[in-house]
């Protein structure tokens, strides 16, 4: 075996997905440990490059079941993401700073929550949005607050500031994303024949004559930004 073979064996989109989440439970752990915030904020900016890399990299090697691979992605930034929140904390001292950290991870599950029951119950929202309220974006957020933490000027809180951030954009996407599914149950309550078609998709059942063609199309659709970008 070559080594160019055995690169493309070992390093797989899924393997640097993986990576990016132990670095960033790494991260959470030297937070809770006590341990310099240089150095979590190293490891967790390392991870979150991570997260934006096994995107691309399984786009240009188009490696395994994309549905797999989006899977894996987002179990792993959910797991490194709430590791770090767990970590830091622990690791804050002040009672507001504590409450900041409960209530951008609260949010945070709470969007995610929501984006999977309503994906469960079929109705059929794409979350385009993803690409500006995602991961990414919250990623760097994180990363930003713990390297200006470590290395900026000590004279401003910035801890404090980029929690409360973290706190307004977290609530700003759980408050869309809400708004988007009351607004699709308020149209598939005016809409019993939709109603129909997604229930069908989400029992798994397979419609037949004039609908097979719409669901085959919304179907399309829905997986198109899961595979750009899971996140969530």
């Amino acid at each position: 075996m070559n080594a160019r073979a055995f690169i493309n064996g070992v390093v797989t989109a899924n393997a640097i997905s993986i990576t990016g989440a132990l670095l960033s439970v790494a991260a959470g752990l030297c937070l809770a440990m006590g341990l310099p915030i240089a150095v979590a904020a190293v490891l967790f900016s390392v991870g979150a490059l991570c997260d934006v890399a096994d995107g691309t990299y399984a786009d240009a090697r188009c490696q395994a079941d994309p549905r797999i691979g989006a899977m894996v992605d987002s179990v792993s930034d959910k797991v490194g993401e709430i590791a770090l929140l767990l970590g830091l904390g622990l690791r804050v001292s002040g009672g507001f700073e504590k409450n900041l950290v409960m209530i951008v991870l609260g949010l945070g599950l709470g969007t995610s929550l929501l984006k999977a029951l309503s994906g469960e119950h079929g109705l059929g929202l794409g979350w385009g949005e993803a690409r500006v309220f995602g991961r990414a974006l919250r990623a760097s957020l994180l990363s930003a607050i713990l390297l200006f933490e470590a290395f900026a000027p000590t004279s401003i809180d910035w801890l404090t500031y980029g929690l409360i951030a973290l706190v307004a954009f977290n609530a700003i996407t759980i408050s869309w994303r809400g708004y988007r599914v009351v607004g699709r149950l308020r149209a598939l309550r005016a809409d019993p024949d939709s109603a129909r078609v997604d229930l069908g998709r989400s029992s798994g059942s397979a419609p037949t004559g004039a609908a097979a063609a719409p669901r085959h199309r919304a179907g399309a659709h829905a997986r198109s930004p899961l595979l750009q970008d899971a996140r969530r």
